[in-house]
């Protein structure tokens, strides 16, 4: 669910969305540390992804604009299962999923002309599990 709107005659546009998703038997990329291959495969349990995006795009002047995003993910495994996967081993039920992290923001600049252009940008991605865990 979204709403987006436009200010200063459509050269500021702001986006907000909320988003839930709930997922069983979720295909995860598998790594064998023994033979360095890597697949995908099932997982056999249930988990949860939830939160919020917000994202503001200007555009100041006819060459220049500029654009800032942020994420925040909830995420959680709805369900006590046994991973035969080495990245996950037991998981219990309110485990946080590992690799999501909680905090994601981003932000961009950019401009140009006829004969030239310039842009640059930056990205933050906040902590992360590498196991599953209900401690902090």
């Amino acid at each position: 669910m979204g709403l987006e709107k436009s200010f200063a005659e459509g050269r500021v546009r702001l986006d907000a969305t909320y988003f839930r998703s709930d997922l069983e038997d979720e295909i995860v990329p598998s790594f064998d540390e023994d033979t360095l291959l890597s697949s995908v495969r099932n997982l056999s349990g249930r988990s949860e992804r939830r939160g919020v995006e917000l994202s503001l795009a200007a555009t100041p002047t006819r060459r220049w604009q500029v654009a800032a995003s942020y994420t925040y993910t909830g995420s959680r495994f709805r369900s006590t299962f046994s991973s035969d996967g080495p990245q996950l081993g037991e998981v219990a039920r309110g485990d946080e999923l590992p690799y999501v992290p909680e905090h994601l923001a981003a932000t961009g600049v950019g401009g140009g002309g006829r004969m030239w252009g310039l842009s640059a940008s930056g990205t933050f991605v906040g902590q992360m599990r590498d196991s599953p865990s209900q401690v902090r």
